[in-house]
């Protein structure tokens, strides 16, 4: 069952009573956390989510992790509502709900939870907010302004890019908030060019390389990309050794050793992060009709992995989703590199 299909249910009124049912506080205080939360009708999209990650029931390290009495520490999850996620384009929700884009879909999931018990009082009781790391390693900053300083009246708390609602519902080992949208850790974490240069055209530097992969190899700006592709993702560096069927036109938008400095290298290639680092740098490799490219034209082109990477002139400078292309046209026989300062974000525009 996709995704969408469950939105269709929620807008014609469907939804099964078992998740129209919210437990009662004494029974909640007894049961885990994505129990919890799957009782709960107004977050039964991002619930459904979570339990499609292992077919009918949550991925076994969830449930071990978030959902067994044998793990002994608190979490708080902060959760978008239905409205919230209604709010998400329906080819968005589609895409998050492939199979290919699972890794993406658990490292969403994991930015929405925190080891930690957060409640309502010691998210408001200082004026310094406590700093919250997400399970996913991504930093949740919350910020809290209030329209009268003197009396505080009106409390508005953001967590991120959301606003946050201290719902406070209690389970045994943690609490669940409402947020008003999804978190996109990827915006801060790749970060948006601000460049505003020209592209270069290809260098004399590849001249000599007969396919993609030998550009990665011989290019002095790709060597991360080329050392990294080695060690979590060979399938995907054997690929840009082949031709498409047909001598069909490839472009791989390649980020630069730039676009790795602020990213922890480490991190991404721990075993545990190797999938989702192979999907990020995949996102990049382009597909379909490419003409909006090759002419520097506005438009969009369409990833590999389904997701649209929207193209923009800014001044002199050429936006490809979140990155800059600073050098275009590295051309093999069986494709060409171009290359970008930033890894792109898939969601990047994807949001709504």
């Amino acid at each position: 069952m996709k995704l969408i299909t469950l939105l269709t249910v929620i807008i014609c009124g469907l939804l099964p009573k078992v998740l129209a049912l919210p437990l009662p506080t004494d029974i909640a205080q007894s049961t885990t956390l994505l129990t919890i939360l799957a009782q709960q009708p107004s977050l039964s999209v991002f619930s459904f989510m979570i339990q499609q990650t292992g077919g009918t029931r949550p991925n076994p390290a969830f449930e071990e992790r978030f959902n067994s009495a044998l793990d002994t520490r608190n979490y708080t999850a902060f959760i978008p509502s239905n409205a919230a996620m209604l709010k998400l384009p329906t080819a968005t929700l589609d895409l998050l709900a492939r199979p290919q884009s699972y890794p993406l879909m658990e490292s969403l999931i994991r930015t929405h939870i925190a080891e930690g018990l957060y409640t309502t009082s010691n998210l408001t009781s200082t004026t310094t907010p406590p700093q919250i790391t997400s399970i996913e390693g991504f930093p949740l900053s919350v910020s809290i302004s209030t329209t009268d300083q003197i009396t505080g009246s009106t409390l508005t708390l953001k967590l991120n890019q959301a606003s946050l609602n201290l719902t406070d519902i209690p389970a045994s080992n943690g609490r669940i908030h409402t947020l008003d949208r999804m978190l996109n850790p990827y915006s801060d974490y790749l970060g948006i060019s601000t460049s505003s240069s020209a592209p270069s055209r290809g260098s004399g530097n590849t001249q000599n390389a007969t396919t993609m992969a030998e550009i990665l190899a011989s290019h002095p700006r790709l060597s991360t990309l080329n050392e990294t592709l080695t060690e979590i993702d060979p399938p995907f560096l054997a690929r840009l050794s082949l031709s498409k069927p047909n001598n069909e036109e490839q472009i791989y938008l390649a980020p630069s050793n730039e676009a790795f400095e602020n990213l922890a290298l480490d991190s991404m290639k721990a075993p545990s992060n190797v999938a989702l680092s192979g999907y990020l740098l995949r996102v990049g490799m382009l597909r379909g009709n490419l003409g909006v490219l090759n002419m520097m034209l506005e438009g969009e082109v369409e990833s590999d992995s389904g997701w649209n990477v929207t193209v923009r002139k800014r001044g002199d400078a050429f936006a490809v989703g979140n990155a800059v292309v600073v050098e275009r046209d590295a051309c093999a026989s069986n494709g060409c590199v171009w290359i970008v300062d930033r890894l792109l974000d898939p969601l990047f525009g994807a949001m709504g």
